[in-house]
């Protein structure tokens, strides 16, 4: 009876660890926050193999859902397009960022290219990294979009963002920004990526100011470490979509940001 109770309790143990050690490898393998309508990228539109693993390139986009009255828009615009490189071999990241007026042709409604997210026709994240991809022969290997609207929540769970703003302004939901090094809130955050009159050369102005925004933060993000990601990844899912797995995610976390140095980038 004795060694029937142990291999009962033995053969339960196992059944357990291989439950376990299948949902960790679902979990593990699964697509990070994936868009569901878009899936992964097309192998064509990938570096070639020799190539990644030795860099990446990750198309960030700030999708803005709400128009200059404040009513939604009927479709979508990624007035944040970015390039983001990342060199595996030397750990350094190289960002290209791309004007939201650049023209791409006038086979959309504004020839411009914060048009093609949110156009039926050859849109969606595939449609605007085919075109990356065939006017600036950009391969694309993965992707991040960031809600604009869902930023203010984001900004506020992580504990605010600490950056140094260019230039003082009053938003036109009269929220008061200063110019200098401070800790900004959600609010803030929106109000500062949005504003665009208060710089002499308008959208460029705003355009450098999104870089400082991003750098600082990724800087707070990388800072929190792997636990407090994963606790904070169910109000994060909101607001972001990509096609990154856990697994590589975690694994480009470790690599990006050795233990010695968790300082962010």
């Amino acid at each position: 009876l004795r060694k029937k109770r142990v291999i009962i309790a033995v053969s339960v143990l196992l059944a357990v660890v291989i439950l376990l050690v299948t949902a960790v490898s679902i979990l593990l393998n699964s697509r990070l926050f994936l868009d569901k309508e878009e899936g992964k990228l097309p192998e064509g539109l990938l570096s070639p193999p020799n190539i990644r693993a030795k860099q990446m390139n990750i198309l960030i986009m700030g999708i803005d859902k709400i128009s200059r009255d404040g009513k939604s828009r009927a479709g979508t615009l990624t007035d944040v397009v970015m390039i983001a490189n990342y060199d595996i071999v030397n750990k350094k990241v190289n960002i290209l960022q791309i004007p939201r007026d650049t023209y791409i042709g006038d086979d959309y409604s504004t020839s411009k290219i914060n048009a093609i997210y949110g156009s039926k026709k050859n849109g969606g994240i595939k449609g605007l990294a085919k075109r990356i991809n065939e006017y600036f022969d950009i391969p694309i290997d993965h992707y991040v979009t960031l809600d604009i609207d869902g930023l203010v929540s984001l900004v506020d769970t992580i504990g605010g963002i600490k950056m140094n703003v260019p230039v003082s302004f009053t938003s036109g939901n009269n929220i008061h920004i200063k110019k200098g090094y401070q800790t900004i809130s959600g609010a803030q955050a929106e109000a500062i990526v949005r504003e665009r009159h208060a710089y002499a050369n308008a959208d460029l102005g705003r355009i450098q100011t999104q870089r400082v925004f991003m750098q600082a933060m990724l800087t707070k993000v990388f800072s929190l470490g792997k636990s407090r990601i994963v606790k904070l990844a169910p109000n994060m899912i909101k607001q972001v979509t990509t096609d990154f797995t856990i697994k590589q995610f975690l694994e480009l976390y470790d690599d990006a940001f050795p233990r010695r140095d968790r300082h962010g980038p």
